[in-house]
């Protein structure tokens, strides 16, 4: 069965403030422990916290490694790290997820928030649910296929696809199915298991692509699943990170040799990225169009039309391990780095701190 922590049983609806931040989240209720069907987050958005304080005595790194960023609907920043669980700032305030949790310690790597206001956490010790009040863990115990999950896509119809060390999954917010991957490639040699999905993106049509350790790119449709290779065209068998274009470009990245873009027709490498040679952790649209990766080793780079800008020491950036970026609503650019948390002002980017010390742990027991 789920573990939960303070969650309400059956027939349960959880009105309860949000991290103890201030934030009501009244009505909303995690999938498969809920009275009747829950209704969508209707309250408007927050804004986005403010936080203008640099580094200086007293402050420290949001965390040594931020691996993921997200902005919930009530406008609190979340940061999914290698090991320190979830940390949260509402724009006042920072908590940590606590031991109680099960999930302290341990790394996040995907985030996202469904139209419940429900959010969900990809980890290293399985898929965890806050719904504000109270957290809710799924393990092999209900269905998963691994608890060491890597990869975390929300389609548009609220199903929730999970990749990791033990392959691919759905969850319809009831139960786990498994969706089985085709024969994979066998000629690149994996960085752990061929099983692993790095990457899930879904695209304008609908259809949901998976990339895999070294096993190729997914493609699945109606009709299944389908592989392509490098002998498709790809750079790579391993795909590390996939971005879904609002043009509907698809946007491949691999642990070296730069990126593909797939037109739907045909996969073609990114010459302005051919000179990669680290691996490609993260791909990002902004508002205006202009694409970012995220490497680990080679920094930040910016594509804006077929023009690459390259950020680094020289422009700021204290880490070149680069693997996450988010825009929050208020148009700011945040990047998450093996060295901390990083945001875009001008074109040179500033480190974000927060007081020295731990973060405050009760408000997300």
């Amino acid at each position: 069965m789920a573990e939960t922590t303070g969650i309400p049983g059956p027939g349960a609806r959880a009105t309860a403030s949000f991290c103890l931040f201030l934030f009501a989240l009244v009505g909303c209720a995690i999938p498969g422990n809920h009275t009747g069907t829950p209704r969508p987050v209707t309250t408007p958005a927050s804004a986005s916290p403010v936080w203008d304080v640099p580094p200086g005595p007293g402050q420290a790194p949001v965390s040594q490694y931020v691996r993921r960023l997200a902005e919930d609907h009530r406008g609190a920043m979340w940061f999914g790290t290698n090991d320190e669980g979830a940390i949260c700032f509402d724009g006042r305030e920072f908590a940590q997820a606590s031991a109680a949790t099960a999930l302290a310690g341990h790394a996040v790597r995907g985030i996202v928030e469904d139209r419940f206001g429900v959010l969900w956490f990809a980890t290293d010790v399985g898929l965890f649910a806050f719904d504000g009040a109270a957290w809710r863990r799924y393990t092999t115990a209900d269905g998963l296929p691994h608890d060491d999950l890597w990869s975390l896509c929300l389609r548009r119809d609220g199903e929730l696809w999970l990749g990791g060390i033990g392959g691919l999954c759905r969850f319809d917010g009831e139960r786990f199915t498994a969706v089985p991957l085709p024969p994979l490639a066998m000629a690149e040699a994996p960085r752990l298991t061929r099983q692993l999905v790095w990457a899930i993106a879904e695209d304008n049509d609908g259809e949901v692509w998976c990339g895999t350790d070294g096993g190729g790119l997914v493609r699945y449709d109606h009709d299944g699943g389908t592989l392509f290779t490098a002998g498709d065209g790809l750079v790579s068998d391993n795909v590390t990170a996939l971005l879904a274009a609002r043009d509907g470009t698809l946007w491949i990245g691999a642990p070296r040799g730069g990126v593909t873009r797939f037109d739907g027709a045909k996969f073609t490498v990114v010459p302005e990225l051919a000179d990669l040679r680290a691996i490609v952790w993260t791909l990002f649209e902004d508002r205006d169009g202009d694409i970012w990766l995220g490497s680990a080793g080679d920094g930040l780079v910016r594509i804006r039309g077929t023009s690459p800008t390259r950020f680094g020491p020289g422009q700021g950036l204290g880490n070149r391990h680069v693997q996450s970026v988010l825009q929050t609503r208020d148009g700011r650019l945040w990047f998450g780095t093996s060295g901390g948390l990083y945001r875009l002002d001008g074109d040179r980017l500033m480190e974000m701190t927060r007081p020295a010390g731990p973060s405050r742990a009760s408000g997300l027991t």
